[in-house]
C-alpha cells in the first residue's frame, strides 16, 4: 500500500490539516487525518493534471480536495488506474524547452495564417450568406446614425439629383444581385467634404461637395462604379465580419441577429476598407469604364481633386487650431497617388 502525503481541505472553508492518503491494492483511496477518515474509490475522484512541479488536487466526491506536491506519486496512482495517459503527454510537452518552443511556433503561425487566409476566407462566405433583412436593418440604422450626427440635408438642385439618379439607375439595371439599389444625397459638411461611401443593401449615399467637386458626370459615374463594386464584393460586411467574428459566428450559428443589428452600424461607420477591397472595386470601376465607353482618365482626375480637397480641410482645421475630424474611414480612397497612377498606367 503506497502513501501520498499533503494537505486536506474541507471544500467550504479555507481551512485545511496535514493528511495522508494510502492507495490500496484495489485502487481504493484511504484519506486519514487526526481525528478522522475517509474511503473513495478512484472512479469518482478528479485529479488535476500536472503542470511543472505545482501542486496536484484530488476532487473528492464530496467537495474535499487533497492537495500534494508528490507529482510522481500522483502520477503513480494515475497509471495504476490507466489515468495517466493524456497527463504524462502533457507534462512531457511543457517540461521540455524545445516542446514549448515549437508549440509556440506553431501557434504563431497557425493564428497568421487563420487571420491572413481562414478568417477573411470565412468571413466571405458568411458575407454572402447573411440574409437581406440583416444588411437592410444594418444600412438604415446606418444612415439614420449618420444623419443625425454628420450630414445635413442635400442642398443640390432636384433636377440635377434626378438625372444623375437616373444615369445609376441605367448602371445598375442589369445587375442581379438581390440588393435594392438607390443613390442618395447629403451635404457633407466640415467633417465629411467631398465623399460617397456604399452600404451593405445597395444604398450609396454621395454628397453634394463631391458633386461640386466634379467636373463631369462621368468623373461621378466613375466613383459610383467604385462604389457598386464594394456593394457587389460585400466589401463592408465583410469587414465587419473580420473584426467582430466572435460575435457573428455566435449571429451565424444562433440565427439570432438581435445584438448584431444594434453594433454593426456603429461598426461599418469606424471601419475603412482594406487596400485589398479598394483594389477589388478599383477593378470593377475599371472594367466599368471600358465596357462603357468611359476614359479612364476620368476617375484618376477626381480621386486627384478629392484627395486634395480633404489635405487642403485637415490644413485649414490646423490652422485655426481645430482637431481634424476628417472621417477617413469613411473616404473610400486611400492611397490616392498608388491608385491614380495605376489608371493612368491602365490608360496607357
Amino acid at each position: 500500500m503506497s502513501e501520498i502525503r499533503g494537505e486536506l481541505y474541507d471544500g467550504q472553508t479555507s481551512r485545511h490539516f496535514p493528511a495522508r492518503l494510502l492507495v490500496a491494492a484495489d485502487g481504493e483511496l484511504q484519506f486519514f487525518w487526526e481525528g478522522g477518515s475517509s474511503s473513495y474509490l478512484m472512479g469518482g475522484v478528479r485529479v488535476s493534471s500536472r503542470l511543472g512541479n505545482t501542486p496536484r488536487y484530488l476532487t473528492l466526491p464530496d467537495g474535499w480536495k487533497f492537495e500534494t506536491r508528490d507529482n510522481d506519486a500522483v502520477d503513480s496512482l494515475l497509471r495504476q488506474n490507466r489515468q495517466h495517459g493524456w497527463n504524462a503527454w502533457l507534462h512531457k510537452l511543457e517540461s521540455r524547452w524545445h516542446y514549448v518552443v515549437a508549440a509556440l511556433a506553431f501557434v504563431v503561425v497557425f493564428v497568421w495564417v487563420m487571420l491572413q487566409y481562414g478568417l477573411p476566407a470565412a468571413a466571405e462566405g458568411i458575407a454572402y450568406r447573411l440574409p437581406a433583412t440583416i444588411t437592410d436593418d444594418v444600412s438604415e440604422q446606418t444612415l439614420g446614425y449618420l444623419d443625425k450626427h454628420l450630414f445635413a440635408p442635400s442642398e443640390l438642385p432636384e433636377a440635377q439629383q434626378t438625372r444623375l439618379q437616373l444615369r445609376f439607375a441605367a448602371m445598375t439595371s442589369s445587375l442581379d444581385s438581390g440588393h435594392d439599389f438607390r443613390l442618395q444625397f447629403r451635404k457633407g459638411g466640415e467633417a465629411l467634404g467631398a465623399n460617397a461611401f456604399a452600404l451593405p443593401s445597395g444604398t450609396i449615399v454621395m454628397t453634394d461637395e463631391l458633386v461640386a467637386l466634379s467636373e463631369n458626370e462621368n468623373e461621378l459615374a466613375a466613383i459610383l462604379a467604385h462604389e457598386l463594386g464594394h456593394v457587389m464584393y460585400r466589401h463592408s460586411l465583410r469587414q465587419i465580419l473580420q473584426n467582430s467574428v466572435l460575435s457573428l459566428f455566435i449571429t451565424y450559428t444562433t440565427g439570432d441577429a438581435s445584438s448584431l443589428v444594434v453594433a454593426l452600424p456603429m461598426m461599418l461607420v469606424q471601419l475603412g476598407y482594406s487596400r485589398d477591397f479598394e483594389r477589388e472595386a478599383d477593378r470593377y470601376a475599371h472594367d466599368y469604364m471600358l465596357e462603357n465607353g468611359i476614359a479612364l482618365e476620368h476617375f484618376a482626375h477626381i480621386l486627384s481633386r478629392i484627395e486634395v480637397s480633404h489635405r487642403e480641410r485637415r490644413e485649414e482645421m490646423k490652422r485655426r487650431g481645430e482637431r481634424a475630424k476628417v472621417f477617413e474611414y469613411l473616404s473610400t480612397h486611400p492611397d490616392t497617388g498608388e491608385r491614380v497612377k495605376l489608371f493612368m498606367d491602365e490608360k496607357r
